[in-house]
């Protein structure tokens, strides 16, 4: 099923298990790609395959290597393994989100999936040799024109810097910290640009039009993706354990306390007890990136559950970190408005 077809004659199709966009001509592609990866010159197509079997995501490798395992998954769609390149994820290929924006005589389009739930990081978070593919978001970028490869490596910075302006715009959590995530631990990209258009672009950061239509259209399509695939949007965030749970403040963390799950669904979306919890957050990330004091954070945490309505039971005299005593305290408030 052909999805979308470009005006130089390039084509992005649809199957059940991948997105292929074939070309039409002459391409530039860089990619983290590692089947076909880095600057390439001689590709016929690009993919990006879903790796899941039966449902199940942890699926074995089909071949010693990864990028074996792609070269199998290339000649199963018919493709050449020595002129394409590819990514993988568990995302479903049904839940692709395609976004274009053109300004004069370039278009940008991203065909993106993407999934964060189980995989979702903040870059520097610790980390493990191998990561199960649970979530991945893969960015194919098109340009139009055509672009040298430095300025296709600043693409790349662009898009990456959309994508997580996308995931801090919907606070998603890391599952490896308390931090925003960033990413997930396995997100690739493909960037592809037409060597035979008569129009060179050659710089695609913030301060060039190049740059601004790849973050808009990028930026975009993460989130309609993560929607598509998760139901992560804002409404979904407007909750007070999707906006503490990566502190610990959690429902069974409540119910530990003595709340019960009818009475807290009753609170989790009340307004002031979200704007609450978003502020919260917001003063616990200040305190990590050394921007307010221990001090501040304490006081400005003690007035935000008083003004909720809630107790502010504070533990002046543990030797528990920090953080976990104000996880503390804000359980306790929550727990107190159903006594």
């Amino acid at each position: 099923m052909i999805l979308h077809r470009f005006a130089n004659g390039d084509t992005i199709e649809r199957t059940e298990k991948a997105v292929i966009a074939r070309f039409a001509g002459e391409r530039r592609v860089l990619s983290t790609a590692a089947l076909g990866g880095g600057e390439r010159e001689d590709l016929v197509a690009v993919f990006n395959h879903d790796c899941k079997e039966n449902g199940r995501k942890d699926t074995p490798l089909r071949a010693p290597t990864y990028t074996g395992h792609l070269a199998v998954i290339a000649r199963e769609l018919g493709l050449d393994p020595a002129r394409v390149c590819g990514l993988t994820t568990a995302a479903s290929m049904c839940n692709l989100a395609l976004w274009e924006e053109t300004y004069k005589d370039v278009t940008v389009t991203a065909a993106v999936t993407a999934g964060v739930d189980e995989n979702g990081g903040r870059v520097g978070d610790p980390a493990s040799w191998h990561e199960p593919p649970g979530g991945t978001i893969n960015i194919l970028l098109f340009v139009s024109a055509d672009l040298p490869a430095w300025t296709m490596a600043r693409a790349i910075i662009t898009a990456t810097e959309a994508k997580t302006a996308a995931l801090q715009e919907l606070v998603v959590p890391s599952l490896y910290s308390s931090g925003l995530a960033t990413g997930s631990g396995t997100d690739g990209i493909i960037v592809v640009c037409d060597r035979s258009s008569p129009r060179t672009f050659t710089f695609a950061g913030k301060h060039a039009k190049l740059g601004e239509l790849i973050g808009r259209v990028v930026q975009q399509a993460v989130k309609e993706a993560l929607y598509k695939e998760t139901g992560l949007c804002p409404a979904r965030q407007y909750d007070v354990f999707m906006r503490l749970s990566r502190f610990g403040v959690t429902r069974g963390a409540a119910i530990a306390r003595g709340a019960s799950a009818e009475g807290l669904e009753k609170l989790a979306r009340e307004p002031k007890l979200v704007t609450c919890a978003a502020l919260y957050a917001h003063l616990l990330d200040e305190r990590s990136w050394g921007l307010l004091s221990d001090a501040d954070v304490v006081t400005a945490c003690r007035s935000l559950l008083r003004d909720a309505g809630m107790v502010a039971q504070y533990d002046d005299g543990s030797n528990r970190p920090l953080q976990d005593r104000l996880t503390e305290m804000f359980l306790t408030g929550l727990v107190s408005l159903l006594e």
